[in-house]
């Protein structure tokens, strides 16, 4: 009996060997595994801070980029503040350049009527005098009428050029 005992201890032995033998290889090839997911991990961290650096000096371009162009708008709109206040300034003056000639030209002169008749009147009083044109021209109505004309094309002119100045500071 002991023999048998001993048989049979030693097959209940082997059938453990074989029992943790297999529970080694299974849990080596679980190692394994793990080991491979691991470098799969460490490469997917590796790769996901090389983007992250990338982002941010992307972002750092960026707000550095947007703080320039504020900047530049900023200046931009106070020039086109100072714009409109110069032509409000020059408008101002204009009409008070107007207003001033209006008087003038009331404290001068009584109000004339353009009709043939006084024109040639005009004309037909200076004939023969040297100064004949400027006899015709001395009428201060007719230079105001010019001046204001002139005045009026160089505030279209401004108008127009503060007005694209504006529009092209609204696209920036």
């Amino acid at each position: 009996m002991d023999r048998r005992h001993h048989m049979h201890m030693l097959e209940n032995e082997r059938v453990r060997l074989n029992d943790t033998i297999g529970k080694n290889r299974y849990l080596k090839e679980e190692i394994d595994i793990m080991r491979k997911e691991i470098v799969f991990a460490k490469d997917s961290i590796e790769k996901m801070s090389k983007q992250i650096a990338g982002l941010k000096k992307t972002v750092t371009e960026s707000a550095t980029e947007s703080i320039i162009g504020n900047r530049i708008s900023d200046e931009t709109n106070n020039q086109i503040l100072a714009l409109k206040a110069k032509h409000e300034e020059e408008k101002e003056r204009f009409e008070l350049q107007i207003k001033q000639l209006q008087e003038r030209l009331k404290e001068r002169d009584d109000p004339i009527e353009f009709d043939d008749k006084s024109f040639n009147h005009h004309v037909n009083d200076s004939k023969g005098a040297p100064g004949q044109k400027q006899e015709a021209f001395a009428n201060p109505i007719v230079i105001l009428k010019l001046r204001v004309n002139k005045l009026n094309a160089i505030n279209k002119k401004k108008k127009k050029l503060v007005d694209q100045y504006v529009k092209n500071a609204n696209i920036i």
